[in-house]
């Protein structure tokens, strides 16, 4: 959960399923923008999200690995 009004959760997208992090609203259900990984992206699925704090994000990916957003 980002806020009262908003969460995250991991999604992939493309033909090579990149990971990517999506925000959510949660009164509307409706994706409110999409995080692109960049080009050290994780390998796989993103399994977990934790947001550390307003700059920071970290997800966890397929590949065990954690990619700070």
């Amino acid at each position: 959960m980002i806020n009262e009004d908003m969460i995250m959760s991991g999604k992939n997208m493309g033909a090579a399923q990149v990971p990517h992090l999506a925000v959510w609203d949660i009164h509307s259900g409706k994706e409110i923008t999409t995080l692109a990984p960049g080009p050290r992206a994780v390998a796989g699925e993103v399994h977990c999200v934790a947001v550390i704090n307003e700059n920071t994000i970290v997800s966890g990916g397929g590949d065990k690995s954690l990619r700070i957003w």
